[in-house]
């Protein structure tokens, strides 16, 4: 008796069959795509002797190791962004296991160059070369045995030993998983150009190639150069274990692969559960003096024009306002947000590093000024001593159009324009702003640096926020209380624009903060001939800035429950 199957009538099941077709076109088109190259790899080889292509082999498996090797222990831990503390207590704690990582580096880079002189060797037609890849090929199959032991057992010992500097029980083992990918991935072309070497030398046509008699049976390295190309006794049940192989794999390796076709690394806030130093402070205020008066005889036939007797130059202006002394009567926690002893925000990341993103734009000059070590890098580095946190190697610079390549949550809370000039936006720039401070939760902080900046950003602000207007920010916003306070709001140090710090607010937050003084200036390494006060005032504008932004942005992305 025949079954008749029931007709599919559901919209379920339609777009059940729909999908599933589409999987199967892709698949074949996959299989079919692979074919392709393996064909075009097989008519490009196949003229070229057994000797052209082991070299090849060799010189890719040798090259890489000696480069590697060469770099030793000290490019080993700069690549794991360890901060000099931590280094120092690594460097301690596994002098042994440091002297056999030196070890292994020495071998690597002896090995590296016999497989560069085995490449050219390889050329001769003898039976003994053919026993010399052979054992070569083994030794460094042995070799990446134990490298990749190394670099399993070293980020575990770390992460054991040393988890009070690497944020505690979550974000030791946080880093030690990163650094298992992150090596173990590394590892991968090496295993496989070793493997691929081994069943090249094992496959009856080379055995032939270098005078070697073999028995008229297939040798193993050809059995498994068949069963890969024609996927065993069972094709269909190996090609569609391709497709969970392959989804783990993109899933374990898919973020990495993006950021290297131009997606942009996440910016990572650091891990912890700290509340801020606030600093109860007692201000000195300086007495003003009397304005001066000037007596007319009102008999005297001479016409006065009254002098501006009050002018003063802004440097005496400088001096006069920072000459506000702040007595420090409590420390409370550390920076951060969530409460508790340890600093940091709790859905931060374990080991992150603070970054300082300015914007680049078209349309005017000076886009970079005060920009790198000494001038606004110093700001990364007054935060990193004032919270402890590690920061950036150096402040980086990124189009308007590179904030829509992050990931959403995890773009920066802040960026930062300066200039002296005019401003060019395009409308799809316009538009990835409007969305940067809007949607992500980003700020946009500007800084004149004098010029025409500050009506080129007004203008830009039009533009990127119609229908909100700045403001000033007032002297009691919570941005000017944490984690420093500042009772009369922020410094205007050399004021350009001669206006008060402004901004532009999106509910309830601001997105917007328009500082006119030129704090990029004051950031500098002698702050530009302004007073220690000056600068430091400046410093503390901006952490309270940075840790503004970190906390608003975390929590519109993960908000607090209520």
């Amino acid at each position: 008796m025949a079954i008749r199957r029931r007709p599919i009538k559901t919209p379920g099941e339609k777009v059940a069959k729909a999908v599933l077709y589409v999987l199967g076109r892709i698949h074949c088109l996959i299989a079919w795509a692979f074919r392709l190259i393996g064909r075009i790899a097989s008519i490009v080889m196949k003229p070229m002797p057994w000797s052209i292509r082991l070299a090849a082999l060799m010189v890719l498996l040798g090259g890489p190791m000696v480069v590697i090797a060469r770099g030793g222990r000290q490019w080993y831990i700069e690549s794991m962004g360890f901060t000099k503390e931590l280094t120092a207590h690594v460097d301690f704690l596994f002098v042994e296991v440091f002297q056999t990582f030196d070890a292994f580096a020495k071998v690597g880079v002896a090995l590296g160059y016999a497989l560069g002189a085995m490449a050219l060797l390889g050329l001769l037609r003898r039976r003994f070369v053919l026993q010399l890849l052979r054992i070569l090929t083994a030794m460094a199959c042995i070799y990446w045995l134990m490298v990749t032991s190394f670099l399993w057992y070293f980020p575990d010992s770390v992460a054991v030993h040393c988890e009070k500097l690497l944020g505690g029980t979550d974000g030791s083992q946080i880093w030690r998983n990163e650094q298992w990918v992150k090596w173990l991935w590394a590892c991968v072309p090496f295993w496989l150009g070793c493997i691929v070497m081994l069943v090249c030398l094992w496959r009856k046509s080379v055995c032939e190639y270098y005078a070697q008699p073999v028995s008229d049976e297939s040798l193993i390295g050809d059995r498994i150069y068949e069963n890969v190309r024609t996927h065993g006794k069972d094709p269909q049940y190996r090609t569609s274990m391709y497709w969970p192989i392959g989804v783990y794999m993109l899933i374990l390796f898919g973020p990495m692969v993006m950021r290297g076709c131009g997606w942009e690394a996440d910016y990572e806030i650091p891990l912890g559960s700290g509340k801020p130093v606030v600093k109860q402070v007692q201000v000195k205020r300086i007495k003003k003096k009397k304005p001066e008066k000037l007596l007319l005889n009102m008999d005297s036939p001479i016409i006065w024009e009254r002098p501006k007797i009050d002018d003063i130059k802004i440097l005496d202006e400088l001096k006069q306002e920072t000459a506000e002394t702040y007595q420090a009567n409590k420390n409370i926690g550390k920076l951060g947000d969530g409460g508790g002893d340890s600093g940091g925000w709790p859905h931060g990341m374990a080991n992150a590093r603070v970054r300082f993103i300015r914007l680049k734009y078209s349309g005017g000059k000076d886009w970079d000024v005060n920009m790198g070590h000494g001038k606004d890098y110093n700001l990364l580095i007054k935060f990193s001593e004032v919270t402890g946190f590690k920061v950036a190697d150096n402040t980086e610079a990124k189009e308007i159009s590179r904030l829509a390549l992050f990931r959403k949550g995890k773009a920066p809370p802040f960026v930062y324009i300066s200039g002296r000039g005019g401003i060019s936006l395009s409308s799809r720039e316009t538009k990835i702003l409007r969305d940067y401070c809007l949607v992500e939760g980003g700020m946009i902080v500007a800084d004149s640096a004098g010029g025409h900046f500050d009506r080129s950003f007004r203008s830009m602000c039009k533009r990127v926020f119609p229908g909100k207007e700045l403001v000033d920010v007032p002297d009691d916003d919570p941005l000017y209380r944490e984690p420093f306070l500042f009772p009369n709001g922020a410094p205007l140090l050399w004021h350009h624009a001669k206006t008060r710090p402004m901004g532009i607010k999106h509910e309830g937050t601001w997105v917007v903060y328009y500082h006119s003084g030129d704090m990029g200036d004051a950031w500098r390494t002698g702050s530009s001939g302004g007073s220690k006060m000056l600068a430091d005032r400046a410093y503390k504008l901006g952490i309270n800035i940075m840790y503004y932004t970190f906390t608003r942005y975390l929590n519109k992305h993960n908000p607090p429950q209520k």
